[in-house]
């Protein structure tokens, strides 16, 4: 069974900063789950799709990625509050 905290830190490439590395992120999975990278990947879709729609006239891209942090937790529990942060920071990367 795949951690989802564990894939998601390979993913996501943070630690407990709550960084992203936006490149990378299927190498690091094939790396560290060698032949089930493709089952850690299928394990985190889910969270990687995660519906978050911010009232941008409310938000800017700071606050943005700390209420993405806060709706994930509130349904992913299971999440690490860094794993959370960084699902954040992903969120509004591409905002950037």
């Amino acid at each position: 069974m795949i951690d989802i905290n564990e894939a998601l830190t390979v993913y996501l490439g943070t630690d407990e900063s709550g960084g992203y590395m936006p490149m990378g992120q299927e190498e690091r999975l094939r790396k560290h789950y060698g032949e089930k990278w493709k089952q850690a990947m299928a394990a985190i879709d889910s969270y990687l799709e995660f519906d978050f729609s911010p009232d941008w006239s409310k938000h800017d891209l700071n606050s943005a990625a700390i209420s993405f942090s806060v709706e994930v937790l509130k349904d992913h529990p299971e999440l690490k509050e860094y794993v959370a942060r960084a699902l954040g920071n992903r969120f509004t990367y591409d905002f950037r």
